[in-house]
């Protein structure tokens, strides 16, 4: 039977990886977001405009092979000099990994 102690110690991060050998050279871990990163995406999503979303989404969901974390909060200007169609392919496969509706970004886009 589950006690509190099983459910913290579990590992229920999922993790998959996106072929992004034509765009970076090499396939990209990402990772499901916890429950803390998302009520901060969520934050974002009611404050910044779409760039800073997405952005925000890769920054946190890309992870390396141990689960850590690819980028800091600090590294979104190089961020920002990357192929928008190379950084949507990430966003899109984080979005489809949390199971995040699309509607939300394509909305705030819109405005």
């Amino acid at each position: 039977m589950l006690n509190k102690h099983k459910i913290f110690a579990a590992d229920d991060m999922r993790y998959t990886e996106v072929d992004m050998t034509a765009e970076w050279g090499d396939k990209l871990r990402i990772k499901t977001m916890s429950i803390e990163e998302q009520l901060q995406y969520e934050k974002i999503k009611e404050t910044e405009n779409a760039g800073d979303i997405v952005l925000q989404m890769v920054l946190v969901c890309c992870v390396d092979q141990d689960g850590k974390r690819l980028f800091e909060n600090d590294d979104v200007k190089e961020l920002q000099k990357k192929s928008t169609a190379a950084v949507f392919k990430v966003f899109n496969a984080c979005i489809e990994l949390n199971s995040l509706p699309k509607d939300d970004l394509e909305q705030k886009a819109k405005n």
